[in-house]
């Protein structure tokens, strides 16, 4: 039976610094609309429920959310 990939955390906490670092870097999105669809769908819930520490993903989940509605609210102005 094949073994199951387990990520190391401190690889999924540098992949989510980085994309926050941009975001927070950024006055609007970084990134062009397919990409920030796909952050925001899937790669931010992917890389926080990767993390076993379930408070840790959730202080991740509300950085993110914060940030993208800061982006989100730039580019509506």
């Amino acid at each position: 039976m094949p073994r199951q990939y387990v990520p190391d955390p401190v690889h999924v906490r540098n992949r989510l610094e980085d994309l926050l670092a941009q975001m927070q870097a950024a006055d609007a999105w970084p990134w062009n609309p397919s990409i920030v669809r796909l952050h925001c769908d899937k790669t931010f819930a992917y890389l926080c429920n990767l993390l076993t520490d379930k408070q840790e993903a959730e202080s991740w989940r509300e950085r993110l959310a914060a940030e993208s509605a800061r982006l989100g609210e730039a580019d509506a102005a």
